[in-house]
């Protein structure tokens, strides 16, 4: 998107919601003006959510959590999942890099050392799948034995500890 000759803003479909895996309208017609802190000119405009938008984008997630790939997924095949979305995540550091300063007043260098830290995070946990000793064997003395099995509660975001059940 641009506004104007001289601002450019990074990001596409702010007038839509990225809901069930594609592009969704909103609700209503609203939105929000974003301003610059330095100029306090209107940086750009993004969709304005209701409370009908995040209940759709919330139960869309949870359905998708709980009933879509990623419950039944292999820990190698989520830590590739977490290593693709480190990798994109790092290919946007510039852009993000431009955005927040000129949305919240952050100086442009912790923007850049704080996003660039948010995918190493992400693959540090990846290694964790691909390197953890899921697996214990516990013996008795009597001979019998039994099989330990650590599995993640659920998935936790880079910034939050705290999980959704349904």
């Amino acid at each position: 998107m641009t506004l104007g000759s001289d601002i450019r803003v990074p990001l596409k479909h702010l007038d839509r919601f990225f809901v069930d895996g594609r592009w969704v309208a909103p609700s209503t017609g609203a939105m929000i003006d974003v301003i610059e802190p330095a100029t306090e000119q209107l940086y750009y405009r993004v969709a304005e959510a209701r409370a009908s938008d995040v209940d759709r984008a919330v139960g869309a997630a949870a359905t998708a959590f709980h009933d879509g790939p990623w419950p039944r997924m292999s820990h190698a095949e989520r830590a590739g999942h977490l290593r693709a979305l480190a990798e994109g995540l790092r290919r946007r550091v510039g852009d993000a890099s431009e955005i927040w300063p000129r949305e919240s007043g952050v100086l442009h260098a912790a923007a850049q050392a704080s996003l660039g830290a948010i995918p190493k995070v992400y693959e540090y946990y990846a290694g964790l799948a691909e390197t953890f000793d899921w697996t214990e064997r516990a013996e008795s003395a009597m001979g019998a034995f039994a099989q330990i099995v650590k599995e993640p509660p659920w998935a936790w975001s880079a910034r939050s500890s705290r999980g959704t059940r349904r």
